[in-house]
């Protein structure tokens, strides 16, 4: 056999599995779906075809079709879920229409009875608060204690009394509801404790007293007058 021969015969033999190759390396794929459950179900890959599952059963396009019945759960499904939608968007809207109505009357009222509006309320106690940082930051033994935002900020102030020396409860007799804190200061001394900037408007003051008999007495003041007076309970 001459050597040109069995090259061409070389090369015949080469193509012949080259062909096979190459019919095999471009032969499609084919995917098998398998429906894990028995319920109504359906898939599909990055927006393609759709593979529906009906009681254990895969359906699709490409396998036979879908059954007209599988299609029509499908969509109502799909109505069912926009009407939901739907009904939580129009939901959402009338409760945001009604918090809104009710605020408009509530600064309604509080116009009608002379008070501040919402807003008025929470910058004044956002500058009693920044006023409060500041008297803490200028003045050792002062702390805060910051409330809610649309409420006062209360600043408890600790008195140069030493604890040793508490009150006899008698000298609280006398002290009637209406009395100004001066008087109620001059007649029983600077306080141990007292805690400002309470109540809605900031306008209330507590003041506490120690006792001789064991405990404390708090003393209410509002616009700096006494409210309230309040004795420990006797052993």
């Amino acid at each position: 056999m001459s050597t040109r021969g069995s090259s061409g015969l070389l090369a015949c033999f080469l193509l012949c599995l080259a062909v096979p190759a190459a019919k095999a390396q471009f032969t499609p794929v084919k995917v098998k779906y398998i429906c894990l459950n028995e319920g109504p179900s359906w898939s599909s890959s990055n927006g393609g075809e759709k593979h529906y599952c009906w009681e254990g059963k895969h359906y699709s396009k490409s396998t036979g079709g879908v059954p007209a019945f599988i299609l029509d759960y499908w969509a109502e499904q799909e109505r069912e879920s926009a009407r939901f939608s739907e009904e939580m968007k129009r939901n959402s809207e009338e409760m945001a229409a009604r918090a809104a109505a009710s605020r408009a009357a509530a600064e309604e009222s509080r116009r009608a009875a002379g008070l501040p509006s919402f807003e008025e309320a929470r910058r004044a106690a956002e500058e009693r608060h920044r006023a409060a940082m500041e008297r803490i930051g200028a003045r050792p033994g002062v702390y805060g204690r910051p409330n809610s935002p649309a409420s006062a900020v209360a600043t408890v102030e600790q008195s140069q009394r030493p604890i040793h020396e508490p009150l006899p409860v008698d000298l609280f007799n006398g002290i009637l509801p209406g009395a100004e804190r001066a008087t109620v200061v001059a007649k029983l001394g600077q306080p141990h404790g007292s805690i400002t900037n309470l109540g809605p408007s900031g306008d209330e003051e507590s003041l506490t007293y120690l006792v001789e008999r064991g405990g404390s007495a708090s003393i209410r003041l509002k616009q700096g007058k006494l409210l309230t007076i309040r004795l420990p309970q006797p052993d």
